[in-house]
C-alpha cells in the first residue's frame, strides 16, 4: 500500500532539492580557474619524476624517499606516477 504524501512534505522536498541544487552550482562554478594550493604543487613534482631531483630544496632523489615524506598514502602518488606520464 502507499502512502500518499502531504503537500507540506511534497513542498518540504522540493524546496531541498532546489537549495541543494544551487548550492551544487555555487560549488562547481569556476572550480577549474583556481590555481593549484601548495600542498597539490607539492604532490604534483613529487610523483611526476621517478628519479632525480625535484624543486623542493630536498635531496630527495628517488620517488620512494619522496613518498616517505609526505602524508599522503603511496598508491596516490603511483597512480598520479603513472598518469602524469
Amino acid at each position: 500500500m502507499l502512502i500518499e504524501k502531504t503537500d507540506k512534505e511534497k513542498e518540504r522536498y522540493l524546496l531541498m532539492g532546489i537549495s541543494l541544487g544551487i548550492l551544487f552550482l555555487i560549488g562547481i562554478h569556476k572550480l577549474t580557474n583556481a590555481s593549484l594550493w601548495y600542498d597539490e604543487t607539492i604532490e604534483f613534482y613529487y610523483s611526476k619524476f621517478l628519479f632525480g631531483l625535484v624543486p623542493d630544496g630536498l635531496s630527495h632523489t628517488n620517488i620512494y624517499e619522496r613518498i616517505v615524506s609526505t602524508f599522503q598514502p603511496p598508491l596516490y602518488n603511483v597512480v598520479m606516477f603513472f598518469w602524469l606520464n
